[in-house]
């Protein structure tokens, strides 16, 4: 059979987001909790040698939240030996907010730049019902460790816990109504 005998089903891919991804009443519209929202983040990225290439990085160790603990109030995680997939220990950049676009009330942010082979993704962010992941204002002239929320490990892949977290193929056609 050659290619275009096969079928082909075309989706959006914010409407696969929105499908997959946002709860809905059962009218099918989206519920979103007016009263629930980014608060205040702060956004970071790591990759090797950022000590080396950035004097204005930090130490910091980015972990996943155990399984349950969404409505915790987690910003520290003790253990900082354990180094995998969803545990990175290194020296990490943050971001400018002009780097970074955040929907507040969907959660979700996206970058201006994508980021590189290997590089980390981390944020620490409180929203208005009192959940807190990592450590907001940070001071980076402490000798302490930033622990932060892992978005994005160094070689992400679809069995991680992080896999979920990120668009993929979502691209900005430059444009609406297209």
């Amino acid at each position: 059979r050659d290619l275009h005998s096969f079928p082909t089903r075309r989706s959006s891919d914010l409407e696969y987001y929105r499908q997959h991804y946002l709860d809905k009443d059962s009218d099918g519209n989206f519920l979103v909790d007016p009263n629930r929202f980014i608060q205040d983040i702060q956004v970071y990225k790591s990759a090797p040698n950022y000590q080396q290439r950035y004097s204005q990085s930090i130490r910091g160790w980015a972990w996943v939240p155990p399984k349950g603990s969404e409505n915790e109030l987690i910003m520290t995680e003790g253990d900082t030996t354990n180094v995998d997939q969803e545990h990175y220990r290194g020296y990490f950049l943050r971001l400018e907010k002009t780097d970074y676009f955040l929907e507040d009330q969907l959660g979700f942010i996206r970058l201006n730049i994508p980021l590189s082979e290997g590089e980390v993704l981390a944020v620490a962010y409180r929203d208005t019902s009192g959940i807190v992941r990592g450590q907001i204002n940070f001071n980076p002239d402490s000798s302490d460790v930033i622990q932060l929320r892992l978005l994005r490990p160094q070689r992400p892949r679809p069995t991680d816990e992080t896999w979920d977290l990120e668009w993929k193929n979502v691209y900005s056609l430059g444009g609406r109504n297209v």
